[in-house]
């Protein structure tokens, strides 16, 4: 996820963490069973049948706060709640899902036929209306899609909508397949004024599992039995939300949880090591930014943004600072996508330090660099809900002072509403520049100069040309050429560098030792094939 935070969980030390399990545990927090209600909800009756009485127990570091569409809806998707109109296999293919098919009208819109059979939580039939609602919904809460702002919409039936775009859209179908961006939802359960807590057993997804109760602590839900595309293999699933990553371990060895979230990598080869657990990873266009403020000195400054891309060593990062749980890439994009342009990230410490001098930044004494008075420094956020980002952070350090950069270390508890603050200096960042096959997503969102989410205050009018050319470009071909400019501005003008790629990862203990990462963690970690191994 990126890193996209909603709140963090508690945080712990090693020792009070270990000492609160055993607390969590005697309470229920840990237990198997649906547990308490946060206040104003209460739990679904009748619990489901299901091909199994097994609970998965999950535990992970970043808090569901809430489970209205607008706040994260990825983590809705990541547990089996909520459901997209496609859905995205490896390797970024599309497949249907909600929606039967999606046809292109020309270059004028899109006709989507919905799945007859398809449905909430609450009975009620997914039809075009609901579609309709739920995506001007998500186009209201800011989600950058061009196309859809201003779009006119047609129900000739109950299980048909046409979508008239505002401009020719290549890429609408990749962006409704996006689950942080376009989850389906019932507008009747759900509109701007919907209280958060009331919310939470209303019905309103569609997933094979249905949320019964939310508390600061925990999120349960139960399987849903008769599931429009199939029942769950599981009788429910319990998210536990505790921050502590030595915490969560050791629940996992005690066996009070059953899979992992967001291991660090420092604990891979212990895990490995431990009988009866697991290490599972699976390789992803998920890369780890340094996001940069450009509103700030010094990355107001080219050649300091220029210096700091080719100073960080991204081999020894993946595979020796994090135990070889990510990967070292050389371009912005997966190698195998036609546009994936190599050697746009490389490592060249000669070169950053004649940029340096170039620019008038002097090494002093002990090894930092000034110029007219003021130190080459900046701080360098990281978040606990990565556990990963911490070390990460501070091998980015170590590797900066080698060429003259003063980097102090800061952990933010709420990354992502420190960026959209606008008052930091530098972050680190989990991100993915492709998104559902869809490199415009990110694009669209972060980088145009006036987009709403472009929390560096970076702005290139060459750069929002080639978005907007490439928002409207069918062509296969002149998009690849655009897509490769693309990245050479981004080399050459540093709106933020790269660190490493992700692997999705999970630590599972014996009873789901033939569990899989999914290819995308924020959108598909539970489904309705998920079971304990036979």
């Amino acid at each position: 996820m990126s890193s996209t935070t909603n709140r963090p969980a508690g945080r712990l030390s090693r020792r009070a963490g270990l000492r609160a399990l055993g607390t969590l545990g005697s309470f229920g927090v840990l237990g198997t069973g649906v547990g308490a209600c946060g206040q104003g909800s209460a739990p679904v009756s009748d619990a489901p049948k299901s091909a199994s009485s097994k609970r998965l127990r999950i535990g992970t570091s970043f808090v569901v706060a809430s489970m209205l569409p607008s706040a994260a809806p990825q983590w809705h998707s990541t547990y089996g709640i909520a459901q997209t109109l496609y859905r995205i296999l490896p390797g970024d293919k599309l497949a249907p899902w909600i929606a039967a098919s999606i046809d292109q009208n020309g270059q004028d819109g899109y006709t989507i036929k919905l799945n007859p059979k398809a449905k909430f939580h609450n009975g009620k039939q997914i039809d075009g209306k609901a579609v309709q609602g739920s995506l001007e919904y998500h186009i209201a809460r800011g989600i950058a899609v061009p196309s859809l702002k201003g779009a006119r919409y047609e129900t000739p039936d109950a299980t048909t909508l046409k979508i008239l775009t505002s401009q020719p859209d290549p890429w609408l179908v990749n962006y409704l397949a996006t689950a942080a961006s376009f989850p389906i939802f019932d507008p009747g359960e759900v509109n701007a004024q919907s209280d958060p807590v009331s919310i939470v057993t209303k019905g309103f997804y569609s997933g094979p599992f249905r949320t019964t109760s939310l508390t600061p602590q925990k999120l349960s839900l139960d399987g849903v039995p008769d599931a429009w595309d199939g029942a769950p293999r599981l009788a429910g699933v319990d998210i536990i939300f505790v921050q502590d990553p030595q915490a969560r371990f050791s629940a996992l060895k005690t066996g009070e949880l059953d899979l992992l979230l967001y291991t660090p990598a420092e604990a891979v080869p212990i895990i490995k090591q431990t009988p009866g657990l697991s290490f599972k990873g699976t390789p992803t266009a998920e890369l780890v930014w340094v996001q940069l403020n450009h509103k700030r000195a010094p990355f107001d400054e080219l050649p300091v943004r220029q210096a700091l891309a080719l100073s960080i060593d991204r081999k020894p990062l993946a595979e020796r600072v994090l135990s070889g749980a990510y990967d070292a890439p050389e371009s912005i994009y997966p190698a195998a996508l036609p546009y994936a342009l190599p050697g746009v990230l490389k490592t060249d410490l000669a070169g950053a330090r004649l940029l340096l001098d170039g620019a008038g930044w002097i090494v002093g004494s002990d090894g930092i660099r000034a110029k007219a008075g003021k130190r080459l420094a900046f701080e360098l956020l990281h978040y606990p809900q990565q556990p990963d980002a911490k070390p990460m952070a501070e091998a980015v350090q170590s590797q900066l002072k080698a060429v003259g950069f003063e980097v102090r270390l800061k952990q933010s508890d709420d990354i992502t509403g420190t960026f959209r603050s606008k008052d930091y200096d530098a972050g680190i960042r989990y991100n993915s520049m492709q998104k559902t096959g869809n490199p415009m997503s990110v694009l669209n969102q972060s980088f145009l100069t006036d987009s709403t989410g472009n929390e560096g205050g970076w702005g290139s009018g060459e750069l929002d040309g080639l978005i907007k050319r490439l928002n409207v470009e069918f062509d296969v071909n002149r998009r690849n050429d655009l897509m490769k400019q693309v990245q050479q501005i981004f080399q050459r003008d540093v709106p933020i560098t790269f660190t490493v790629s992700k692997h999705w990862s999970a630590a599972v203990g014996p009873d789901y030792a033939d569990f899989i990462p999914s290819h995308d963690n924020h959108a598909y970690v539970v489904s309705k094939d998920t079971a304990p191994k036979k």
